[in-house]
């Protein structure tokens, strides 16, 4: 019996952490969803990490939790605001693609997406993927997105619209895309880079 429940004990902590490492970690009040991200420039597969919630306003709120995009492809990716429009773009479809919603042009809804300044790449060759991962700071950056939806076309179509995007709070990192790799590293050994301002426009 013993043996029996240290073997079913090993595979429920196994799970546990596997779950763990698979989920975005979000505050309270949130929910955790991830979705596959094909970036384009040049063409690169990924995954995103997010949380959301709806306010009590009818805003959908949005955090980026970490992303992680496979190598080398990665390493060519230039992390400006193309990619993380790109990004923006990519959430919003996953939460609002199958519903409808104010008639566009005179009704929106509003979402916010919201996501670190700092950022430090993790390589992780064994999965063959790089790691964008959150620092810590007070620096953030706010997306506003206008959500409607048009119902003059034969098969109705969310249009969404930028607001533009707003820094918050002070970033104390280094403005500018990390080289990578480091000096001396290569993409087949573990590494990770300085923490960078990725900048919030």
């Amino acid at each position: 019996m013993s043996k029996r429940l240290l073997i079913v004990t090993l595979i429920f902590t196994f799970i546990l952490f596997f779950n763990n490492e698979v989920k975005a970690v979000c505050d309270p009040g949130y929910t955790a969803k991830s979705v596959a991200f094909t970036y384009s420039n040049p063409t690169c597969q990924g995954t995103i990490y997010y949380c959301y919630k709806l306010d009590p306003m009818g805003v959908m709120r949005i955090t980026i939790d970490r992303i992680e995009m496979t190598i080398p492809c990665a390493l060519n990716i230039t992390y400006n605001s193309q990619f993380w429009s790109a990004v923006d773009l990519c959430l919003l479809d996953d939460l609002f693609k199958a519903l409808i919603y104010p008639p566009c042009p005179l009704q929106s809804t509003l979402a916010v997406i919201t996501r670190v300044s700092c950022w430090k790449f993790v390589n992780d060759p064994s999965h063959q993927m790089i790691k964008l991962v959150k620092c810590e700071t007070d620096g953030k950056c706010e997306c506003i997105y206008k959500i409607c939806t048009d119902l003059s076309l034969v098969v109705p179509k969310n249009i969404i619209t930028p607001q533009g995007c707003t820094p918050i709070g002070v970033s104390d990192c280094p403005v500018g895309q990390p080289e990578m790799p480091p000096y001396l590293k290569t993409p087949f050994e573990e590494w990770e880079t300085e923490c960078r301002n990725l900048g919030c426009n």
